[in-house]
């Protein structure tokens, strides 16, 4: 008898949020399809220049007096699977008595609408996650900002958000050893295309009761959707009767509301192209293959 050995699969800081389902650039569903191997994220420009800056954001707290030293790869022991490596630790001055954990982030400057004052989520998770793996209390937040500003914020251990967020993991686990695919959410568009990359030509499915549903609330929710399609067309219609030929509209106290100016196109046409050179035009032809999907 062969005896197929059981996957192991950890689940880290990074991977905090997004196995929680509340990571807003990563859902339950893409980590899942990373964690089982059947989608590979490349290194992306932004991740590289984070790892780049990451120095910089030390050197920059060594020089406002802070101590920092490294932390080694920490994990649950009663979850062996919950693991992570902080970024370090760290004593805002030489005589602090206690430490805190250090997490060190840069972003884009996208981060100005999702910070609004406080850390995104996300990023309070991971230090959640890493706060209950260490046992600290405390975890300092540096993030560098567009590469302009460095926004700084202490964590306070939440033993209640910590409990929340272990059970969610722990949820999480369960359908990577399971191989069960979580439920799927808005943004899960690119996570069909990896599942279900082909159709099988002729093969037709009967939709539940569950499904019949979804199906009659999708077809109410573009019903709305067009009809607020077209009131948002007509009022754009009605201001540009109102602009004419201006190409600022601006408001009683002199702010800018409407910008309606001439944009210059460059297109190749196609048609023409094929007309005047076909074999130019063919060797330039890439075919792509997709799924349409069209609710009746």
């Amino acid at each position: 008898m062969t005896v197929v050995p059981l996957r192991t699969f950890t689940i880290g800081g990074s991977d905090a949020a997004a196995a929680a389902g509340i990571d807003p650039h990563k859902s339950r569903v893409m980590l899942f399809l990373e964690k089982m191997g059947r989608v590979e994220r490349a290194e992306t420009e932004a991740m590289r220049w984070g790892k780049l800056l990451e120095p910089v954001i030390f050197e920059e707290l060594r020089g406002r007096g802070m101590v920092m030293w490294s932390c080694a790869p920490v994990s649950d022991e009663a979850r062996p699977w919950l693991t992570g490596t902080p970024d370090g630790y760290v004593r805002e001055h030489e005589d602090d008595e206690g430490a805190m954990l250090l997490e060190v982030k840069t972003v884009g400057q996208w981060a100005k609408r999702e910070w609004n004052g406080t850390p995104p989520l996300a990023y309070v998770a991971q230090c959640q996650h890493y706060l209950h793996l260490t046992g600290l209390d405390r975890a300092l937040l540096a993030v560098l900002v567009g590469g302009q500003r460095l926004e700084l914020a202490t964590i306070a251990r939440d033993d209640e958000a910590i409990r929340r967020l272990l059970a969610l993991e722990e949820e999480f686990y369960g359908y990577l050893i399971r191989d069960e695919l979580p439920a799927m959410r808005h943004d899960d568009a690119e996570a069909a295309r990896v599942l279900w990359p082909v159709a099988e030509q002729g093969k037709v499915m009967r939709l539940d009761r569950d499904m019949m549903a979804f199906y009659r609330q999708l077809k109410l929710r573009k019903a709305q959707r067009d009809a607020v399609d077209e009131q948002v067309k007509t009022l754009e219609n009605l201001l540009k009767a109102a602009m004419r030929g201006a190409e600022v509209a601006i408001g009683p106290h002199d702010d800018e509301l409407i910008r309606w100016p001439s944009v210059e196109s460059h297109r190749v046409d196609v048609k023409a192209l094929r007309e005047a050179h076909p074999a130019i035009a063919a060797e330039f032809v890439k075919v792509t293959h997709t799924r349409r999907f069209q609710a009746l």
